[in-house]
């Protein structure tokens, strides 16, 4: 009986102890970045960067504009894509530590830690304010999730669908995830399309790195658009 007690007592305990592990754990993409990295990154792409470029919060918010136009034929390693990738993360972004590694099968890892600053989300979808005390539960959490990604055949955009996706290390369902991802991907494309001087002629990457070919603003620009 004594058993019994100290079970139902300590059951309830370790479900606890259990949830916050799964969410407090991560999985995170294994690449690592110096400022060599970044550097190496503007001297292959030649692209400004002088501390006025967009951010990913702006350009999630479409706050952005593109300044000038320029042929760029380059490969850069993840590491090099990490460090600009990281470079445009304010420190009170919503996306930190942002961490990317490509694939030969056709898919590219991405991890990042979500930060606590959710007026992006906000600001982009005014609805989810209805969920604020859930949406801000994961504030620090981890997120990791494996993609297929390819140039579209009109080279207008790319196609990607989740093939994983966790919180933490808890595996959300790939039907969700790509149903949300698929509307978010709608508007990364609008948001691509709407880029002056952007347009693809070559892109593919391997274990190395990641490849394109084409035209690109000189620099993308953060802005601040009308509340």
């Amino acid at each position: 009986m004594k058993k019994l007690l100290l079970i139902l007592v300590l059951l309830p305990v370790l479900i606890l102890a259990a949830g916050y592990y799964l969410l407090n754990a991560s999985k995170e993409v294994d690449v690592e970045w110096t400022e060599a990295d970044f550097d190496s990154y503007v001297e292959k792409s030649g692209i400004t960067y002088d501390g006025t470029n967009a951010t990913l919060d702006q350009m999630f918010l479409n706050e952005f504009r593109g300044v000038g136009e320029m042929e760029i034929d380059v490969f850069g390693t993840h590491e090099e894509i990490t460090a600009r990738l990281n470079k445009a993360v304010p420190p009170d972004g919503l996306v930190q530590n942002p961490r990317v590694r490509f694939r030969d099968d056709g898919k590219i890892e991405f991890s990042c830690t979500i930060g606590d600053n959710f007026e992006t989300i906000y600001r982009r979808y005014p609805e989810t304010r209805n969920y604020e005390s859930i949406i801000e539960m994961s504030a620090g959490r981890s997120l990791y999730f494996v993609q297929e990604l390819s140039l579209k055949e009109d080279k207008q955009g790319f196609d990607a669908r989740f093939t994983e996706f966790y919180v933490g290390v808890i595996p959300i369902p790939v039907g969700t995830a790509n149903t949300y991802g698929g509307d978010i991907g709608a508007e990364a494309d609008h948001l691509i399309n709407s880029i002056a001087g952007f347009s693809a002629e070559e892109f593919y990457f391997d274990n190395e790195g990641m490849y394109f070919k084409g035209t690109v603003p000189e620099k993308i620009e953060g802005s601040t658009m009308p509340q």
